[in-house]
């Protein structure tokens, strides 16, 4: 499911949230770790965060705020690719609820 919304004007782009959900938790862990290498290769300027909690992959950069977290008891990989702070945690607090978090 992949989901677009609003940031306002002013903004030169807007948020995007995508759930995936894979055969097994095999596969969630190759969307995982290459969809990690591709958004180092698209934010080159932000760096992981040293705060995330295990089983989530954030970046901590000037422009965006993304994450990607493991859902559905390991099968899903929930990513946020938001302009705001406040937006991106609202959809990680709605979508990415304990007792559907995996690993």
């Amino acid at each position: 499911m992949w989901l677009t919304y609003s940031a306002g004007a002013g903004t030169k782009r807007d948020h995007a949230v995508w759930q995936t959900l894979w055969k097994d938790s095999n596969a969630a862990d190759a969307f995982f770790s290459a969809m990690r290498t591709g958004l180092l290769s698209r934010y080159k300027g932000a760096t992981p965060s040293t705060k995330a909690t295990k089983g989530v992959f954030q970046l901590d950069g000037p422009e965006r705020f993304v994450s990607m977290e493991r859902t559905h008891n390991g099968q899903g990989v929930l990513f946020i690719d938001a302009a705001t702070e406040a937006f991106a945690r609202a959809a990680q607090k709605t979508l990415a609820t304990p007792s559907n978090s995996g690993k």
